[in-house]
């Protein structure tokens, strides 16, 4: 039982190499350096892009990362936080206290101060912001806007040949204006070329 109260909210399973190699570049890191990669995590994982490479390349030069193996250090520590940011943000922020969420996180070896500064990401007034942000982001599948259907039956009148005949068509449309056709024996779908 005492097992499954120490237990990570965050990392259930196994902390992943990149979140202990931030951990580790914590304990000598300025305060200022962590909370700008946990700025550009943010508008990474709010679908951000060219802008967040040339922030995070501006914060090489800024740290002065002329090697590169402090460049790839950097590198390292930006996939870190981005990996943290995914982990603290999938939790259920009411069933989670935010003081549990700093333990658990203080428990992993970040210090305290990097830890509230996570902890408020996740129960600051911006994560709604950032949930909705997150959400439009995300790939998703289409939706189904428009559907019709028909069927019809054609029968014979005729003693010799008795025969029935089916014809089905079925159009249905989705938001992103593919719409798909099925006909006696065929099916096609239709989409706009810029859509596959």
């Amino acid at each position: 039982m005492a097992a499954l109260e120490s237990q990570s909210h965050v990392f259930p399973a196994r902390v992943p190499a990149e979140v202990r190699t931030l951990v580790k570049a914590t304990h000598t890191m300025d305060k200022a350096v962590f909370r700008r990669l946990i700025k550009i995590a943010l508008g990474y994982l709010q679908g951000g892009g060219a802008e967040q490479e040339a922030a995070i390349t501006h914060l090489c030069g800024a740290s002065q990362a002329n090697t590169e193996e402090q460049v790839m250090s950097v590198c390292v520590q930006y996939s870190g936080v981005i990996s943290l940011l995914r982990a603290v943000l999938r939790l259920n922020t009411t069933t989670t206290r935010q003081d549990a969420l700093v333990a658990d996180l203080t428990a992993l070896g970040l210090p305290g101060g990097f830890a509230v500064d996570v902890g408020r990401v996740v129960y600051g007034a911006a994560r709604p912001d950032i949930d909705r942000q997150l959400i439009a982001s995300s790939p998703s599948l289409p939706t189904l806007a428009h559907m019709s259907w028909r069927v019809d039956v054609t029968i014979s009148t005729r003693v010799v040949d008795k025969a029935i005949g089916t014809t089905r068509e079925f159009a249905a449309f989705t938001g992103e204006d593919c719409f798909l056709i099925q006909g006696r024996n065929m099916m096609r779908l239709f989409c706009p070329a810029g859509i596959l």
